[in-house]
């Protein structure tokens, strides 16, 4: 698009950024992508406890409570997530890296079924 075509959009100048600036704005967006994020992987949890195992607001409130808990020693650096699943796996037998694996799997699946459904529409 030429000058007089922005112009006549109404468009001011292009908007330029220093990379001081655009970095601000990269890690500004990943923080705010993490805390979205992190938000959803709470309410899947509590939306499953609730509605699966009919959890009252006592419960999940003792569950949100020890899950901040757990979130905060890890960002205090008490532990990675790499021991975790570790000690998970250890502690309970089931697997999480092959678990999400297969899910990730199906979900693919799922995925180009779709896909391969839409171009015959």
């Amino acid at each position: 698009m030429n000058r007089a075509q922005r112009r006549k959009q109404g468009n001011k100048k292009p908007i330029n950024f220093n990379r001081q600036q655009l970095d601000r704005v990269k890690k500004q967006t990943a923080a705010d992508a993490a805390e979205i994020t992190f938000r959803f992987m709470l309410l899947i949890p509590v939306y499953t406890m609730r509605n699966h195992y009919k959890w009252g607001s006592k419960r999940i409130s003792e569950f949100l409570d020890a899950i901040l808990e757990t979130y905060n020693d890890f960002t205090d650096e008490r532990f990675n997530l790499y021991d975790l699943a570790q000690t998970l796996e250890e502690e309970t037998g089931v697997h999480f890296k092959e678990k999400i694996e297969e899910n990730n799997r199906k979900r693919e699946g799922r995925m180009k079924e779709a896909y391969d459904e839409w171009k015959r529409i």
